[in-house]
Formats: C-alpha cells, structure tokens, sequence
C-alpha cells in the first residue's frame, strides 16, 4: 500500500505573487508617516514643561522603542526573504510591532481611561490574524496525524497479508472441478 499526501498550493507563493511580499509598501508607509507625527505632537504637548514623555509615561515609551526596533528587524527580513514562509512570518511580525509602535506613542496622548481601551481593541488584531497561524498549525497536525495511521494500516495489512499467505501454504486447498 502506497500513500502519497499531496501538499496543497502554497499561498504564501499566491500571495506573494499577487502583492510582491508582505506589508512591503502600504503598511510601512503608513508607520513610517504615523510615527514621526505622533512623536511631533508629543514634542508640543511636553513642550514648555519640566517633564518628558519618559517621565510621565515611561512604560509606553519604552514599548514604543522596542516595538520600534522589532519592527525595523522585522521589516528587513520581510525585504531579504521575499516570497518565502519567513517572508510571511516576518511580515506579520513587522505588522504587529509597527502598530505597537504607534499605538505606544498614542498611549502617551490619551487620557489612561481611553488609552487602555484602544489598547485592548489592538489586541483584537494579532488574535484575527494568528487565526491562520493556528488553522494551518491544526492542518499540519492532521496530516502527521494521517500520515502515522496510514504507516499503521500499511504495517497491519502487510502482515495480515503476510499471514494469509502462510495460512495458505499449511492447509492447500484442493479444486475439484467435475463434469
């Protein structure tokens, strides 16, 4: 018994064939305008005051930084993997950390009422998009899954077959034919 398990049309290839790779131009243009902008609006709210941004709101700074490096790490090995798995990998990565970037720097203009509510309406988007991640993990699974169970069966009916075979050899059976 011979089993062949066909892997399907990958889509990162489709998409990466209809777009050129991931988040390439729209989304980083989107950060690369969104995020001096808001670091220029935080400049005229802290300006003529004692304190910075790192003072008032140092958590959100820091994660803007990190999010910010991330992101640009990111970015680059979107641009060095092309049409690739990690090309998609790295994509989500620099999506993910370039929205967190700004949302950070908007966390340090709003009230923290406000600021924690559209924080939680973000995380809604790593959970939509990682939907994909998971269903294609679940088919992954699946087919390690089959591909064991049809190794078993493959296993068992060679040696059922093995055992006929046997069986046959100790007890001959005769065919008469009459006319």
């Amino acid at each position: 018994m011979y089993i062949k398990i066909v892997r399907h049309f990958d889509e990162v290839t489709l998409f990466c064939s209809l777009q050129g790779f991931i988040f390439s131009t729209p989304c980083h243009a989107v950060f690369a305008f969104l995020n001096p902008l808001l670091i220029g609006v935080i400049q005229v709210k802290f300006q003529g005051t004692a304190q910075s941004p790192f003072q008032t709101s140092l958590p959100s700074m820091w994660a803007f930084l990190l999010a910010t490096i991330i992101y640009c790490f990111a970015f680059a090995a979107n641009m060095r993997f092309k049409c690739t798995r990690y090309s998609r990998l790295s994509g989500h990565v620099a999506f993910f950390a370039g929205s967190f970037s700004s949302i950070s720097l908007v966390l340090v203009l709003l009230p923290a009422l406000l600021g924690r509510l559209i924080f939680a309406a973000w995380i809604i988007l790593p959970i939509l998009v990682a939907r994909n991640f998971v269903q294609f993990i679940c088919l992954w699974i699946y087919q390690r899954i089959m591909m064991l169970i049809f190794k078993i069966l493959g296993f068992w009916y060679r040696f059922l077959d093995e055992m006929l075979v046997e069986e046959q050899l100790e007890y001959p059976v005769e065919i008469i034919i009459a006319n």
